[in-house]
């Protein structure tokens, strides 16, 4: 076969493998599946909360049991449908090094950011 044929299967493979993992349009990508340890800042110290571990739709927390829940991208939350984390939701804040989502009551949406985050608990990717 022709290798420039080959190489432009392959950068064209590339492009489209790169197309599919960009977040949607007006935000961000869903937090990755996986363990996120928990926690509040109260007087400079962290204290830890709980553990959340995600998966595709689901949830489940080391004291809260488990429960579904929805990525709205536009507003990089997530909305938990089912569970002892309906009346919850999450603000998707990912660092550059780790996923990070802080978990805040619904009642707190209309508030500003600065309130809303320290009222929540961090919830970090990397432990």
């Amino acid at each position: 076969m022709n290798s420039l044929w080959i190489r432009s299967v392959l950068c064209a493979l590339g492009a489209a493998a790169a197309f599919a993992q960009q977040p949607p349009a007006g935000g961000k990508a869903a937090p990755p599946p996986g363990k996120y340890t928990c926690g509040v800042f109260l007087s400079g110290r962290y204290t830890f909360t709980q553990y959340v571990t995600l998966s595709a739709g689901a949830y489940e927390s080391s004291v809260a049991g488990t429960g579904t829940y929805h990525y709205d991208a536009a507003t990089s939350r997530l909305l938990f449908d089912t569970g002892k984390f309906e009346p919850l939701f999450g603000s998707y804040e990912p660092t550059p090094n780790y996923p990070l989502f802080r978990l805040s009551n619904r009642t707190d949406m209309k508030e500003s950011d600065y309130t809303r985050s320290w009222r929540s608990q961090v919830c970090s990717g990397k432990y």
